[in-house]
């Protein structure tokens, strides 16, 4: 369905020296940017989403407190972050997971028309195209002939110490 690269940029823990992606990361609270650029081998007919699913668990078994706080916090979530959201705790017909569509979690940033040149993902010029969900609307609809550089960044997932901060 889709051809390109992936890189993923990790804040490290200690920063006491320089390192690779300082300048990215200078004045943001982030701690984790990922970017995918590549073509559409066949057009998307359908809204894209990701869905993260803790696999293979089939059934989270939490108690009753736990249950009820993980449904207040994802009935937030589901408010803020607007239609499309799902998610399961799992059951015997499905497995526990959280669903956005791709357009809520993601900037896109396309290659201009007449196959310009698309940024170079890991450079710093990306966070100045990055258009949030206002770049969907010139993307929109997903062809096979441009480029796409999508990015999605976080300052409370983590991954170099496995935390939700």
């Amino acid at each position: 369905l889709f051809s390109g690269h992936l890189v993923v940029i990790v804040r490290p823990p200690e920063q006491d020296r320089p390192w690779r992606y300082e300048p990215y990361f200078s004045g943001k609270k982030r701690r984790l940017e990922i970017q995918v650029q590549g073509r559409f081998k066949h057009a998307p007919t359908e809204p894209l989403w990701i869905r993260a699913s803790p696999q293979p668990l089939r059934r989270m078994q939490l108690s009753f407190v736990v249950l009820s706080f993980c449904k207040l916090i994802l009935s937030v979530l589901r408010r803020l972050s607007g239609s499309g959201f799902t998610h399961s705790f799992g059951s015997d017909s499905e497995t526990p997971h959280m669903t956005f569509p791709l357009s809520q979690l993601c900037s896109v940033v396309m290659t201009p028309p007449g196959g310009g040149q698309p940024p170079r993902l890991e450079d710093p010029e990306l966070l100045r195209l990055q258009t949030g969900k206002a770049g969907w609307i010139n993307a929109l609809p997903l062809d096979t002939e441009h480029i796409y550089t999508f990015t999605f960044h976080s300052m409370y997932l983590d991954t170099a110490k496995w935390e939700i901060v």
